[in-house]
Parts: structure tokens; C-alpha cells; sequence
């Protein structure tokens, strides 16, 4: 089996727990391709070779080394070519990476005998006059739209398949997949959504008003953002690439046409996710 294993920069007190999973992969038989950040760090012998911005076409499935925000990194790498990737959590909280309670040796049993699902997560696509973020106007998690500074709201008009929904002032708007749900758009009050859910979710950012909430709508409708303030700059987000716009353009955002492959162990699943992650209705009575 061939594998590319991506990380970002280890910490130091990581660097024996990568180089461990990278010889029991190697110990396995598998072909082994790492991400120039690992160069350092895996022998050699373990490697077959080092990639930077693109995949070899060979690979099979894609590794990340690292917390959520690396796994998101890799929708970039993947792109709309299926392949599948496991997230091995070592950061703090972890949804999308999950596994650092696990033995190395039983995640890569586990992927030799082929003993996984694939949870197909869906993706949200950009769309503006200026081509904002280029080929990577996608995300796996969300867009999120933020003002420059303190001093003032932004006014955001929504619209839902060409009908108006509101006229937001607030601090900022996320657009949130499922697989995004659990993230900003949770700290901000949106709802926890399960992942093969066919919605997206329109979450205000600290909103001026007391009767705007978070809405669902359907994945498959459009979304459009325009500005009530014109000549200003904002900040959007999509996942963790972030760059400056004109609010005299509009966003469009709607669902991709491709989606993104997440590989989850027998042992893993969503209820128990976020009862362990967020400690969700979690009650000394129980």
C-alpha cells in the first residue's frame, strides 16, 4: 500500500511519535512518501520520497500528523482526487484527527487489513469577480467573513437562492459545513450538526441584533454575501487561509462538486466524539 505522510513543523516532544508511525508503516511493507517538512526528521530508509505542493499520483491514502487545522490543510493536497485521508491527532482537542489514544501499530493493522470506513465530508466552493484564493476557493470546514477592526460592525445583506434573508450587523459571518460545525461557528453558537447532514449553517459573529440566530439552509442551495458598507476591506477565511477583500465584490458560496474522504477507525464515531471532546451533556447524575 502506499502512503504520503503530511504534518507542519513537529514539536520536539512529537518528533518520536512520527518517526514511530513512519517505521511501522515501513515495518509493514508500505510505500512511504513524506511531506518536505518531515525531511528532517524520518530516515531515510523508511522513505520512498518527499513531496511538497502536490501528491504522487501513485499514493493511496494521505496521513496527516498534527491537530484539525493539518488536517484541513490536506484538502488542498487531495483536492477532488478521492483519496482518502486519516487524521492521527497530536494536538489538544482533535475531531477530524482522533486517534492519539491508539497504538501506532494498531491504526496501521487496522489499515493493512483494510478494517476502516470512509466518511464522505462535504466541502463548500467560492465564487467572486476577482477570483478570491484563486484554485483554492474551497473548504472543508468553512468561510468566514471578519471586520478589519474594533471600531466598527459589518453589515452583511444574506441571501438564500436569491431571496433576501436578513440584513446582518455583527462582527462577522461564518458559513459552516457539517464537519465545520463543531468548530468557530460552535464557539459563536451555531449548532452541532451531524457530518453526513445535507446543510450548511449561516452562523452571525457577535450579532448587534438579539434577534438574529444561526439558520440552516439546505447544502445544495446558494448563498450570497454582499455589504452595506462600500470602499472597506474584510478579512475571509476559508479553513485556515485568510486574505484581505473589497466589500464592493459579493461572495457566492454553495456546496463543491466533489467531497472529501475521511478515514475513521472501527472504533470511532460522532456521538461518542463529542461526548468525549466537548464532554457533551455530560451530567454528574449519569
Amino acid at each position: 500500500m502506499i502512503f504520503a505522510l503530511y504534518s507542519r513543523q513537529i514539536d520536539s516532544h512529537n518528533i518520536a511519535n512520527v518517526c514511530h508511525f513512519a517505521q511501522a508503516l515501513a515495518q509493514r511493507g508500505g510505500t512511504l512518501w513524506i511531506h518536505k517538512n518531515l525531511e528532517s526528521i524520518i530516515p531515510t530508509e523508511w522513505i520512498s520520497g518527499v513531496f511538497q505542493n502536490k501528491l504522487p499520483d501513485t499514493v493511496e491514502l494521505l496521513i496527516s500528523m498534527g491537530g484539525d487545522g493539518t488536517v484541513l490543510e490536506t484538502a488542498t493536497l487531495v483536492r477532488d482526487s478521492g483519496i482518502p485521508v486519516l487524521g492521527i491527532n497530536l494536538g489538544k482537542l482533535g475531531f477530524l484527527a482522533a486517534q492519539n489514544d491508539t497504538s501506532s501499530e494498531l491504526i496501521v493493522s487496522s489499515l493493512f487489513q483494510q478494517d476502516y470506513t470512509i466518511e464522505s465530508r462535504s466541502l463548500i466552493q467560492l465564487e467572486t469577480s476577482n477570483s478570491l484564493f484563486g484554485d483554492d476557493a474551497f473548504a472543508l470546514n468553512d468561510l468566514t467573513i471578519l471586520k478589519k477592526d474594533r471600531a466598527s460592525m459589518i453589515g452583511v445583506h444574506v441571501s438564500v437562492n436569491g431571496q433576501l434573508l436578513s440584513t446582518i450587523w455583527a462582527d462577522g459571518i461564518i458559513i459552516a459545513t457539517p464537519t465545520g460545525s463543531t468548530g468557530y461557528s460552535l464557539s459563536c453558537g451555531g449548532p452541532i450538526i451531524f457530518p453526513n447532514s445535507p446543510i450548511l449553517a449561516i452562523t452571525p459573529i457577535a450579532p448587534h441584533q438579539l434577534n438574529v440566530r444561526p439558520v440552516l439552509v439546505p447544502d445544495d442551495a446558494e448563498i450570497e454575501l454582499s455589504f452595506q458598507q462600500k470602499g472597506v476591506r474584510f478579512a475571509a477565511t476559508l479553513d485556515s487561509r485568510t486574505t484581505w477583500f473589497d466589500s464592493d465584490i459579493t461572495l457566492k458560496i454553495s456546496k463543491a462538486p466533489f467531497n472529501f474522504a475521511l478515514v475513521r477507525m472501527p472504533w470511532e464515531n460522532f456521538p461518542e466524539t463529542i461526548r468525549k471532546k466537548l464532554q457533551w451533556g455530560v451530567d454528574i447524575r449519569n
